[in-house]
């Protein structure tokens, strides 16, 4: 991976560089701004991820007063060692923070993986030492080599080793809290960038983070599906209290960002969607009774047995489960891979984990849409 000095930021091959997106963690106290850029001189722009850790402040006007346009024109650093970015609109980005790195993406191709109980999944290799700040947590996307793209935390700390290697050669221990061996497959690999393209005026376009966010962003995509002569979704309202209740108190096991799905919509079907969508609110999900012949009723790993419910399903006859505990995983269970056990592992050949949590799984979904009503029929969608 080629890398790039952060004294150097003057340098960087910013230049005509297509800005994508800009994504700010608050909470982390980072910013991930997306681009496309001419990294090698004669050759086609890759995307990359410009990293900056301690965000201290961030200012992103969009006036244009050139006129529109994405492409960076110059950067700099002001007299306070703000870092500068011109835009070929006119605009100026200005961005105050203790670090900052340019990696072409991914970050990570990763080799292996460690498992940790008090600590969590480690995969090798981890970023190198010099370009970010110990201690740094992001959002990242992790690619599999089966088309999955799931959505957790990947922290940073600083390993010792003896003997140590040489300074510019050392890395972070890279550690996904969130994730099992068996979530992430040797050739997986770590993006900080999100792969869509932002709109056509350049602008950044911020990620949903809360199950609202994601169900305004589904509705939006419903209403441009609509206008475009696709059947509209159907949308349910939510379960009353007694429903919610059901199931011999399931509903109390069940994760907090799909309680809070419940609580805001019913059932939500999109069939027109590339090979259907249905998923389930609490009425279809907590009332269902377990199949005799069907998916399986739970899931045991090195954490215990415990239960899945159906919380989704495609037009193929495929379901969406959703396990009862920890950050609530989502796994998707291919019908034409069934068998008569009604308790499997994480690894069998009928499930796949599509989701570290409901929110991703969800996010996943919306992204999903968007693909589609973009005509990416390449994409590789959930349900099919």
């Amino acid at each position: 991976m080629e890398r790039f000095a952060a004294n150097g930021f003057e340098s960087w091959p910013l230049h005509d560089a297509a800005l994508r997106n800009v994504f700010v963690d608050w909470s982390r106290r980072t910013s991930v701004l997306s681009l496309s850029a001419f990294l090698t001189k004669g050759e086609q722009a890759v995307p990359c991820a410009l990293v900056c850790t301690g965000l201290r402040s961030i200012s992103l006007p969009h006036l244009a007063p050139w006129g529109e346009s994405r492409f960076i024109l110059s950067q700099s650093r002001s007299p306070d060692d703000e870092l500068l970015i011109e835009m070929q609109s006119g605009d100026t980005l200005a961005i105050a923070a203790e670090g900052v790195a340019l990696f072409p993406e991914p970050l990570v191709h990763i080799s292996d993986t460690f498992l940790i109980k008090s600590r969590g999944l480690i995969v090798v290799p981890g970023p190198y030492l010099a370009d970010l700040r110990p201690g740094s947590e992001f959002i990242v996307r992790l690619h599999r080599p089966d088309k999955v793209i799931l959505e957790t935390v990947a922290r940073l700390e600083v390993e010792f080793s003896v003997p140590s290697p040489p300074g510019s050669q050392r890395r972070f221990a890279c550690i996904l809290p969130g994730c099992e061996k068996f979530d992430v497959p040797i050739g997986s690999e770590l993006w900080l960038t999100h792969p869509a393209e932002a709109s056509s005026s350049g602008s950044a376009v911020p990620t949903p983070t809360t199950v609202a966010e994601l169900l305004d962003s589904l509705r939006d995509v419903d209403q441009q599906l609509a206008e475009q002569g696709y059947e509209p979704f159907t949308w349910h309202p939510p379960a009353d209290d007694a429903v919610m209740a059901s199931d011999d108190g399931a509903a109390q096991f069940v994760p907090l960002d799909y309680r809070e799905f419940m609580s805001l919509t019913g059932r939500i079907c999109a069939m027109d969607v590339h090979n259907g969508y249905d998923l389930f609110g609490a009425s279809e999900a907590l009332s269902r009774p377990d199949p005799v012949d069907g998916p399986p009723a739970d899931i045991r790993d090195n954490t215990g047995r415990t239960r899945l419910v159906a919380i989704g399903a495609d037009g193929g006859g495929n379901l969406f489960l959703l396990e009862l505990s920890g950050t609530g995983r989502v796994f998707r269970w291919n019908h034409e891979r069934s068998s008569d056990e009604r308790t499997v592992g994480p690894t069998h050949p009928s499930i796949a984990l599509v989701g570290v949590s409901f929110s991703a799984f969800l996010a996943r979904v919306v992204e999903d849409c968007e693909h589609f009503l973009a005509g990416d029929r390449a994409w590789p969608y959930l349900a099919g």
